[in-house]
């Protein structure tokens, strides 16, 4: 197995046990959702306009990372740098947003059960997008530095592939939090 699918194999792998790890808190979120009354807690109100906005900027990240690594493979320098530069930035959104979220939630995390749950839930996606942003740099700093290239685009597609976890992650959460309250 050469380097560069060893890099996609580790990569896959990280991002199966992240979905995994996700999958399980959506299960505690749930579970705690059919078993603590009242749900959510008195008190709780989530602005359906900050759920709205993280789905939308994760999966126009996503699409941008996706571009980037589309335009790598064809040896586009010039739109790879360009998509590049947008997922990052649109992670920087996401990021702020998450952010914010998490820090005008209106109820502390020892409130009750649901402030834990929803804590750990948009907890972990606020290290998700901070992850992709970290990500999205490396890439973005190999492009400058003209080291993405046809042959070698392998960190451009681990980059769109962790958008596209983090967007599903924010799809879901957005379903779970917002919506199926």
């Amino acid at each position: 197995m050469g380097r560069r699918s060893t890099l996609l194999f580790g990569a896959t792998l990280v991002a199966s046990a992240d979905v995994m790890l996700f999958a399980g808190l959506i299960a505690a979120f749930l579970l705690g959702r059919s078993t603590v009354r009242p749900w959510p807690a008195k008190g709780v109100h989530l602005d359906n306009y900050r759920g709205n906005i993280v789905v939308l900027t994760a999966l126009m990240a996503a699409a941008a990372a996706r571009w980037s690594a589309y335009a790598a493979r064809r040896d586009d320098h010039r739109d790879t740098m360009v998509a590049t530069a947008m997922a990052l930035g649109l992670g920087v959104a996401l990021l702020d947003v998450s952010w914010y979220t998490v820090a005008h939630a209106g109820f502390a995390v020892s409130k009750h059960a649901y402030a834990g749950l929803w804590f750990a839930l948009v907890g972990t996606l606020v290290i998700h997008a901070l992850g992709g942003v970290l990500l999205s740099l490396a890439v973005a700093v190999r492009v400058v530095g003209g080291q993405v290239t046809a042959e070698d685009h392998d960190l451009a597609r681990i980059a769109s592939l962790c958008w596209l976890v983090i967007a599903a992650e924010c799809a879901v959460t957005y379903y779970v939090v917002w919506v199926v309250k």
